[in-house]
Formats: structure tokens, sequence, C-alpha cells
């Protein structure tokens, strides 16, 4: 018996002094499988929330019952039957002023539309890059397209103020070769065709004789061409807006982002254009690596600087959401209209999305919309700025939001999928104020009637 137990403390001693790395390795083991599995579990959680919850929770919405909506109706789908397997997306509408005829890129295409019958009625060829904008003019009679070259160019640099007027930094955009392309309707042929290298292009508009052509850059910067000649006559800085990540360090704010979105606004005046002059200012180096490392690694908050002049300071608005992913400009008020996703963090609600409108001299915040669109991804006002359109990102995008912004309140919403379609590109009003199309990922143009009246 007692050798029995001798033997097994033997047998004890010697494995323990055997095995202590083996003990830590599977110690080690443990723990790592531990922290695995955790990580794991936390991914699955993280990815339901984002991913799979969404979907679950995109029914019906609650938050504006059908007795409560606004009717509207679908009036016709613009599809050209000759291809239907064409999957480019529309990307670009633009009216005729008497609401009847639709303009729309497909790829390097600019094809004309009967609104009301849906027929295809010209198709114009000759850009050698896909369309990217494109716009009537006044009177009817000229079609504009703009397509972005695939040349490289140069860096151009525009200035940032802080609240205190003085420069604190410059936000840098390359410059873009364009071609612009003016087309006669009645002959469906290119009259005019003339380059332009500006920075990326966020605007395309004719003044209201037809006479003149205004293109507006990211950086703010407007230039007016003849549209007889295609001569340049004009070029100036307006009232412009940009969002950004504002890094704030003490009193003083930085403008990081350089890749940010830019829109300008600009009024037409009898007997001219008006817009303040570009600021005469010099142009400091441009930042390295290391000093956006070094400036910009610390805590970070989303902005709107909104420049009123050449000479006044950039002021900075604060919107309450995660970044800025859409802005608009009404049409005839002073309202500034930005879209991005809400601060909170709120699980199994997928209603993140926020809608604001600012006073675009004041700078005061009048009014926020929680959009039940997730994170909204296109703001468009109607002409007379009184509805604004809306749509979210992801599989959101199905979904277009009418919003009554002098009621403060959500009109309707329409399911694309309704009628077979999906992934909104870009949406765009009638003259009507109450027509509305939406360009889609297949190639297809939505038309709908937001009074309702309208029959199928």
């Amino acid at each position: 018996m007692r050798t029995r137990q001798h033997l097994r403390e033997y047998t004890r001693r010697c494995t323990d002094g055997r095995m202590p790395g083996q003990r830590l390795k599977r110690k080690t083991l443990i723990v790592a499988s531990i922290i695995f599995v955790a990580a794991f579990d936390w991914f699955f959680i993280v990815f339901g929330i984002e991913v799979i919850l969404p979907h679950v929770l995109d029914m019906e919405p609650p938050y504006l019952p059908k007795k409560y909506a606004q009717a509207y109706t679908h009036v016709t789908t613009l599809r050209d039957e000759s291809q239907p397997s064409l999957q480019d997306g529309i990307h670009t509408i633009a009216f005729s002023p008497d609401g009847k005829t639709l303009a729309t890129n497909i790829a390097q295409e600019v094809r004309l539309w009967n609104v009301n019958s849906g027929k295809l009625l010209s198709t114009f060829k000759g850009h050698s890059d896909p369309v990217n904008v494109v716009a009537f003019s006044p009177d009817g009679k000229t079609v504009a397209s703009v397509s972005r070259d695939r040349e490289p160019s140069g860096i151009h640099s525009t200035t940032v103020w802080d609240p205190s007027g003085k420069i604190q930094k410059i936000v840098h955009h390359q410059m873009v070769h364009y071609t612009i392309r003016l087309w006669d309707i009645k002959t469906a042929t290119s009259r005019l065709t003339f380059t332009a290298s500006i920075s990326p292009l966020t605007a395309l508009e004719f003044s209201p004789d037809s006479t003149k052509l205004l293109i507006a850059s990211q950086n703010g910067v407007i230039d007016v061409y003849d549209s007889a000649t295609g001569r340049r006559e004009l070029s100036e800085l307006g009232l412009f807006v940009h969002d950004r990540i504002l890094n704030r360090i003490g009193t003083i704010a930085f403008a990081a982002s350089p890749g940010d979105k830019i829109i300008t606004r600009w009024i037409w005046k009898t007997g001219g254009f008006m817009l303040s002059r570009l600021p005469r200012t010099e142009v400091p180096r441009r930042f390295t690596f290391a000093q956006w490392f070094m400036h910009f690694r610390f805590v970070a908050e989303p902005g709107i600087g909104l420049n009123r002049g050449p000479s006044e300071a950039l002021s900075f608005l604060i919107p309450d959401t995660y970044r800025v992913s859409a802005l608009a400009f009404s049409p005839i008020s002073k309202i500034l209209a930005s879209g991005g996703r809400g601060r909170e963090i709120r699980l199994y609600d997928n209603n993140d999305g926020k809608i604001q409108l600012w006073d675009a001299d004041t700078g005061h915040l009048l009014h926020t919309f929680n959009s039940p669109g997730g994170w909204v991804h296109l703001l468009t006002f109607s002409p007379d700025g009184k509805m604004l359109a809306s749509t979210g990102k992801h599989s959101r995008r199905n979904t277009i939001f009418i919003w009554d912004v002098e009621n403060r309140r959500l009109l309707t919403t329409i399911n694309v999928s309704d009628v077979g379609e999906k992934g909104v590109l870009t949406l765009k009003f009638a003259p009507d104020n109450t027509t509305l199309a939406s360009g889609h990922v297949n190639a297809t143009v939505q038309i709908w009637d937001l009074t309702g009246r309208t029959n199928r």
C-alpha cells in the first residue's frame, strides 16, 4: 500500500517537472479561444444589427399610416424597349420648361423622352465618356450635357476661413477636364462643343434668356460661358457650402477632408449675374501627411462651412448627424437642407436618418426631420421650395420620402419596389412642382404624380 502511494507521488512529481511549458501552452490556448469566441460573437452581433436587422425591420412603415399619407400615383416608366438588358444607371435628369420632355444620361448618350407616354424621342451621341449632367435651356430649344474626360490635370486650392476671419487652411481640388456639348433639339445635332478645366462639377444651368451657360464647381467657383461661342465670360465665387469633418483644437477650428462636397447658390438678375468677387489671398503650401496626422488625429465632429463672401469668415454649422452626406439649397428661399445619419446608437431601430433645415444667411437651425430612411443619401427641393424629396442609402434607396417644408411634416413615402423597381440614383421635380422623376440603377426612369390625381 505504502509502495503504491510512493509510486503515485513519484509519478506526479515527474509529470509536474516535465510539463510546465505544456500547462502554459494549454492556458494560452484557453485564453485565446475565449478571445476568439468573444470576437466572433461580437462580429455577428454587429453584423446582425447593421445588416440583417435593417432588412427584418424594413416592413410597412409605422411612422406614417396610410390614412394620413398624401396620395400619389405612378404615371409611367421610361425604358428603352430595344435594349431590355441595359443596366447603365440614370445619374442625371432634366425637365423641359413645359415639363413635357425629359432628358437623361445613358452611358455616353443623352436621351429625350415624352413624359406622359414614356416614348423615346431622340438619342444624342457624341460624348466619348459617360455623361455626368444634363440641362434644358429656358427657351426649350437646347440641351446641354457634360462628360468628364479621363485626362489627368493639376491641383487647385481654395481658401477656407476660420471664425475670426483669418486663413487657417486651404482645400485642395484636383482640376478635371470636361467636355460640354450643346444639342439642338429640333435637328437632334450638336451645335457647339467646348472644353473646360475646372474643379469637379456640381451644377449646370442656363441663364433665363438662354444666352449664357453657368457651370458651378466643387471649389465654389462659378464660370459663365457664352452659349453661342463657348467663350468663358465670367469666373466668380458665389455663396457656397461644403461639408467636412471638423477637428476642434482649443479655440481654432481646422478643416479636414479635402474630398468634401461643395454646392453653390447663385441668383440671376435682370441685366446680369450677381456674385461676389473672387478673394485675393495668398495660397499656403500644401499640408503633408505628417502635419495632417499631428493636427487631425483628435476628436472629430461633422460640420458645414458656410461662406457668405470673399472677405467674411467661414461660419461653421454643427448638424446633429454622424456625417453630412447630402446638401441642397432651396430654389427660391434662403434655406439650406443637410442630410446624414443620426449620432445616436439605437438597437433595434433603423430610423436613424436626419434632415436639417438651416437659414443660409444666419446659419440658424430651423427644423430637424427624423428620417425613417436611414442614412440620407439624396435631397432635392421642388421648384417652389415647398417640398423636399429624399432617399436613404443601401436597402433604403428603394424608398422615396416626400417632406412638407412649410408645415414641417412627412407627406408620403413612395416604395419603388411596388412597380418592380429598385435603386434610386437621382431625383428631379418637374416645373409643375407635383411631378417627380426618379432615375434608377437599371437604366429606367419612373414618373410619379404627388397629387394622386393622375390615373395609372
